[in-house]
């Protein structure tokens, strides 16, 4: 944070003076590392990415039930 400002991005670079992230959409900050009071690193959550994949893998199973259920005739 800098000044009370929240910046969320991926750590690009750092050297002895500077941090610099990279945003979603393609912006970089640079940012004195004097300036930065606190840093928050977030892990990332592999059980809400296992969830995430399954949820995807049975609406493709269903998917292709009710269409297979479609052309077989009723």
């Amino acid at each position: 944070m800098i000044d009370g400002t929240k910046y969320n991005g991926t750590l690009v670079k750092k050297d002895e003076q500077n941090l610099y992230i990279s945003t979603w959409d393609g912006t970089t900050f640079k940012i004195p590392k004097k300036g930065i009071y606190e840093v928050k690193i977030q892990k990332p959550s592999y059980l809400k990415t296992g969830g995430l994949i399954s949820v995807i893998l049975i609406g493709i199973l269903g998917a292709g039930l009710v269409i297979a259920y479609i052309f077989s005739g009723f």
